[in-house]
């Protein structure tokens, strides 16, 4: 009989490329999940990688805007079949008041019916070339670093939460590993055309770029976004004396911890700093891995940690991978929770200190001289598996 479709996918894609953060999301999560499922290559690539990494029931969510007539319905059927081979269920809406002047009224339309279910997790098949595209549209309106680095791979959006496992990947790379498995999808003509913003930027400006540029061009604005991501929000405007709290999505927690302020984060936990004068032995009776000092080393932010990032507990012999410390000290909080747990860092985002373990090597306080006091209020933030 032979494997199954989707693992026969996942086995082309190469999962470890994949999100790791997503990936651990979809795995771990105890609830139904959906995927937003066109019909298009990389919905088709999302509801795959879904139904092999997900031990939960799964549904396909799909959205005729009716704009396309028969092609639209065929679109729908093509789903619905698709969705019988892999077993998951299959939901359908309509646009009632189709318009096919106004792309952002189509959104809304298409989220609004995304977001009826009971499902928390939603996962789409958002690429790389997809994000390299946003982030030109966006540069062109004028966006914050928040704005710029989306489709985030992890955020929420009301009650529901967006997963994004593909970004690492390139769209021809998602066509490819579906050719090779003889698995067919739905090809949109009006990709085509350049009716919207978005496709003028795919189908003329990329292409034109890439002529002149002899370096990849997605990759580079990649590895900008990827950049960007590590500079804490708010890093203007705390250089400019303006303190600002800002939090993206789960895994995206970025923000100022100006001295003497809180910093509330999207699930309950509280980080708070005070300014402090270092006495060692003070500092030896009341430090734990939730309460610290560190030598004051200027603004203070906050920022999730990423995939295969390492740290330096003080003291410690070495770096270890941040993830492997925080399941070794932090069993006590969900997985969910871990994957966007934060990290106190510097100006140039390095890392000072991470809840739960030691302060990072290098960071510690002198006896006599200015410190910052740093509290995790953990109480609020144990959230056990369900």
């Amino acid at each position: 009989m032979g494997a199954p479709l989707w693992d026969k996918f996942c086995r082309q894609i190469q999962p470890e490329r994949l999100e790791e953060t997503v990936v651990d999301k979809i795995r771990g999560t105890t609830y139904p999940i959906a995927v937003a499922c066109s019909g298009g290559p990389d919905s088709v690539a999302a509801a795959l990688v879904t139904r092999a990494l997900a031990k939960v029931p799964v549904t396909l969510l799909h959205f005729d805007h009716r704009l396309r007539g028969r092609a639209s319905r065929q679109d729908a059927e093509f789903v619905r079949e698709l969705a019988k081979r892999i077993g998951a269920d299959f939901r359908q809406g309509e646009w009632d008041k189709p318009n096919k002047g106004n792309e952002t009224l189509a959104r809304e339309a298409r989220m609004a019916f995304l977001h009826q279910w009971e499902h928390e997790c939603i996962v789409f098949g958002h690429h790389a070339d997809d994000a390299a595209e946003t982030f030109l549209m966006r540069l062109a309106r004028g966006a914050s670093i928040t704005g710029l680095c989306a489709p985030h791979p992890i955020n929420r959006v009301g009650t529901h939460v967006h997963l994004r496992p593909l970004l690492p990947l390139r769209k021809k790379e998602i066509e490819a590993a579906l050719r090779t498995c003889k698995i067919k999808w739905r090809k949109d003509h009006t990709n085509a055309h350049n009716d919207y913003l978005r496709n003028r930027i795919r189908n003329k400006l990329l292409p034109l770029w890439q002529k002149i540029e002899t370096r990849d061009v997605v990759e580079g604005i990649l590895r900008t976004q990827k950049g960007l991501r590590k500079l804490p929000a708010g890093a203007e405007e705390a250089a400019e004396g303006i303190p600002e709290n800002e939090f993206v999505g789960e895994c995206n927690i970025s923000g100022v911890l100006p001295a003497g302020g809180l910093l509330c984060l999207p699930w309950g936990g509280i980080l708070e700093a005070r300014s402090s004068q270092a006495d060692t032995a003070h500092i030896r009776k009341n430090s734990s891995q939730f309460h610290v000092w560190i030598r004051n080393m200027g603004p203070l932010f906050v920022r999730g940690w990423d995939p295969g990032e390492r740290y330096t507990p003080f003291l410690a012999p070495g770096s270890r991978k941040v993830k492997e410390l925080l399941n070794e000290n932090c069993k006590d909080v969900a997985p969910e929770i871990r994957a966007y747990w934060p990290m106190v860092v510097d100006i140039s985002g390095k890392p000072l200190w991470i809840p739960g373990l030691r302060i990072a090597s290098g960071t510690q306080a002198v006896s006599g001289e200015p410190a910052i006091e740093l509290i995790f209020r953990e109480t609020s933030a144990k959230m056990a598996k369900e």
